[in-house]
C-alpha cells in the first residue's frame, strides 16, 4: 500500500481564525494544532515579502503595500527559529513572490534583490530541513516568459527538487515552459 504524505499551505489558514494572512503567531498556533490533531504530515510555509522589512512587496500594488506597513518584520533567521524551535515540520518553502518580478525587471539592482531572495529561500528550506523549494520564476504581469532557471542551477549549484508554481506567460508557448524544465532537470529534448 502506498502512503501519501499530506501538507497543507499555512499562509491562507489564519482566514479560518479571522487573523491576517501575514500574524505569524497566529499561523504557527494553526500549524500547532494542525499537528496535534494529526490532520496532516507538514507544510507549505510561504516566505511572505510583507515579512520583509528592507522592501514592500512588488506584485498586488495598495493591497500587498498597505499589509506591509502594518506587518510585524521578520527575517529569514527569525522565520527559521520560529519553525525549528517549534518542532514544526516544513516539507516546503513557497519562497517570496517577488523573486520572478525583480528577476524579469530590465534594473540590475532588481535581478540582484531577485537573486538575493532566491538565496534567501533556498537557505530557509534548508534550515528548517525542507525537502522542496518553491518558486514563481516570472514577473506574471509580462508578456514574455523568461524563468531564470539557470540562477538557480548555476550560481548556487543547486540540486535538491524544485517547484515551479503557475506558469504566468501570456504570450509564451508550451515549448518555452518545457524547454526551461528541461534545462532545470538536465535533460535531452
Amino acid at each position: 500500500m502506498i502512503e501519501n504524505t499530506i501538507a497543507i499551505s499555512v499562509a491562507p489558514l489564519n482566514r479560518l481564525t479571522g487573523r491576517r494572512y501575514d500574524d505569524l503567531s497566529n499561523t504557527v498556533t494553526i500549524m500547532q494544532q494542525l499537528l496535534t490533531a494529526r490532520v496532516v504530515d507538514g507544510f507549505e510555509f510561504q516566505n511572505l515579502a510583507e515579512w520583509d522589512a528592507r522592501t514592500p512587496p512588488r506584485d498586488e500594488g495598495e493591497r500587498r503595500f498597505s499589509a506591509w506597513e502594518t506587518s510585524e518584520k521578520h527575517t529569514v533567521a527569525q522565520l527559521a527559529a520560529t519553525l525549528v524551535d517549534g518542532n514544526l515540520p516544513v516539507l516546503s518553502i513557497h519562497a517570496n513572490r517577488d523573486v520572478g518580478t525583480c528577476l524579469c525587471s530590465e534594473q540590475p539592482a532588481d535581478g540582484a534583490r531577485g537573486r538575493e531572495l532566491i538565496h534567501e529561500s533556498l537557505w530557509l528550506a534548508q534550515a528548517v530541513g525542507a525537502g522542496i523549494c518553491i518558486f514563481h520564476l516570472w514577473d506574471t504581469w509580462k508578456e514574455t516568459f523568461d524563468p531564470a532557471v539557470d540562477i538557480l542551477v548555476r550560481r548556487w549549484h543547486y540540486t535538491g527538487p524544485l517547484t515551479i508554481e503557475t506558469y504566468g506567460a501570456h504570450e509564451s508557448t508550451w515549448e518555452d515552459l518545457i524547454a526551461a524544465m528541461r534545462s532545470l532537470v538536465k535533460r535531452k529534448a
